[in-house]
C-alpha cells in the first residue's frame, strides 16, 4: 500500500515538473516591429496602431515589440503633423473662404 501511494506521489511530481517547464517554456508570438519609416508610408496603419495602443493603455516605457510598435506610430503621426505644419498644410487649419 506504501509503495503505491509513493509511486503515485512520485508520479504527480513528474507530471507537475513537466507541466511547469512546458507552461514557462511557452512564449506568445512576438509582433513584428516596424519603423516610423513603415508608419509614414502607411497612414491607415498608423492610425490603427495608434489609437489600438490609446485604448488599451499600452506602456510607452518598456521595452516590448508591441510598446515600440506603439512609438514608432506615434512618433511616425508627430512627424506628419509637424511636417504638415511646417509647409502649411495643417491638419487643423481650415481652407479660406472668399465670400
Amino acid at each position: 500500500m506504501r509503495i503505491k501511494i509513493i509511486l503515485l506521489l512520485l508520479g504527480l511530481i513528474a507530471a507537475s515538473s513537466v507541466g511547469l517547464t512546458l507552461y514557462y517554456r511557452w512564449e506568445e508570438p512576438q509582433a513584428e516591429v516596424r519603423t516610423v519609416d513603415y508608419y509614414l508610408a502607411h497612414d491607415e496603419e498608423r492610425e490603427a496602431v495608434r489609437k489600438d495602443c490609446e485604448n488599451r493603455g499600452v506602456s510607452k516605457t518598456v521595452d516590448t515589440p508591441e510598446a515600440r510598435n506603439c512609438r514608432a506610430a506615434m512618433n511616425a503621426g508627430q512627424r506628419v503633423i509637424h511636417e504638415r505644419t511646417v509647409s502649411g498644410k495643417n491638419l487643423y487649419r481650415s481652407e479660406t473662404r472668399s465670400w
